[in-house]
Formats: C-alpha cells, structure tokens, sequence
C-alpha cells in the first residue's frame, strides 16, 4: 500500500468513526435529560405547610410507578377532615413538572432529587421520605 493510499484509508476511517460517533450521542425521546427519565421520582414526599387561614397542615403525596398519586392532607388542630385524593398524573412537555388534579383543580409539581416543589401560590417543598 503507498503512502496515498494510506493517507486516504485514514482520512475514510476518521471520518466514519466521527460520523458514528456522531450518531450515538444523539439523544431519543427517550433518553431526555429531564426529571421523568432521570430522577428516582417514584415514592412517598412530606410536608408541613401552612396554609392563608393559618392553619398547620402535614401533607402527603405518593407518587407510584404507574403515574398514580395519593394525596392526603390532616390539619393538626383537627379542625377539619383529613382530605384524601386519588388518581392518575400526568408530566408536561419538558418531564421535569407532574401535574395532579386535587379539589377539581390542577396542581403542578416541579420534580427534583429527592423533593417536590408546588408551583402556585404556596410554593412548598415536599421532601422525599427515606
């Protein structure tokens, strides 16, 4: 093989190599680097939070694999009923928010390591219970 001939079965392989090397890091739909396909999500988060009236609340929300949630809500005082909610939730677009509906009314949730944070409003984090 002369020089030449080596010269361009190099250039050929570099330019396969790149053009491979090229196409793997592509990422698909589903390897976005977003909460959804990222973060170990599935689980039980907790809170304290405090509601305009004043009143102390202890919250729960469990996030299932299967794109459930329960929510349960006490008062402390026991001035009220425990509230309890059930059903499926939904990410948006980016996979980093869930949305879940509780009282008729869509609430979302940015999903991060190991906490929720509601985005209205109240703007409480719920933590990842270990």
């Amino acid at each position: 093989m002369n020089l030449k001939t080596f010269v361009i079965f190099l250039l050929m392989a570099a330019l396969v190599i790149l053009g491979l090397g090229s196409c793997l890091s592509n990422s698909g739909p589903n390897d976005a680097r977003n909460s959804k396909n990222n973060i170990d999500w599935e689980g039980e988060y907790i809170g304290t939070v405090v509601s305009d009236s004043g009143a102390v609340l202890n919250v729960r929300l469990r996030l299932n694999r299967d794109q459930s949630f329960e929510y349960n809500c006490e008062y402390l005082d026991k001035s009220h009923d425990p509230i309890s909610f059930r059903g499926p939730f939904q990410w948006d677009d980016t996979g980093s928010i869930i949305i879940i509906d509780v009282i008729d009314a869509p609430t979302q949730y940015k999903v991060v390591k190991d906490k929720l944070i509601r985005l209205d409003v109240y703007n409480y984090e719920l933590k990842k219970a270990h």
